[in-house]
């Protein structure tokens, strides 16, 4: 099935650097899965951005990003991929990354971007992974959550679970399922 076929115009812009192609899934409450191929940069980053915005239009909100035919990823590409994290939680929605090859993995592990993302090694590990993560759909909607830090007892607001910063005294906090 063509990208077209999936999101009207999805292939209208296209970009020689990444290629980005669309698959459709049952297994997975409004899913898709976003195959990546060649390098994201900062060269192709609006491309990359507009694309994303697309399939988010279109009421996908559960994605699972397949970079197993992704070569490079820069730091504006990683920015690219935060950017898109926090969209995707502020509809309600989640991203796994799977199929990352080792030399991006290693720099998103040593970045501390693992903290944020769920990398799974194949796709059927990231099923799981979104199946698990929509039993918490109640949960999701305790967001933003609004709370004092433990040590200055400043109001702070935090859009999901995570680790934050108290913009006070700069104490890290952490929010996590076990403790809604």
């Amino acid at each position: 099935m063509s990208n077209n076929n999936i999101i009207p115009l999805f292939d209208s812009k296209t970009d020689k650097t990444l290629q980005i192609k669309l698959e459709t899934t049952q297994r997975i409450s409004d899913g898709i899965i976003i195959h990546l191929e060649g390098i994201l940069e900062t060269f192709n980053s609006l491309f990359f951005q507009e694309q994303m915005n697309k399939i988010l239009d279109a009421g996908f909100k559960n994605l699972i990003i397949s970079g197993e035919k992704l070569n490079y990823v820069t730091s504006t590409g990683i920015g690219n991929f935060i950017f898109l994290y926090r969209q995707i939680k502020m509809i309600g929605g989640n991203i796994i990354l799977s199929q990352i090859k080792p030399n991006i993995l290693e720099v998103l592990k040593l970045l501390g971007f693992s903290n944020f993302f769920v990398i799974t090694d194949t796709i059927t590990d990231a099923y799981a992974e979104l199946n698990k993560n929509n039993q918490f759909t109640i949960f999701a909607k305790a967001f933003p959550f609004s709370f004092q830090c433990p040590m200055c007892k400043a109001n702070l607001r935090a859009p999901h679970i995570g680790k934050y910063k108290c913009t006070s005294c700069k104490s890290t906090i952490t929010l996590n399922k076990e403790m809604f």
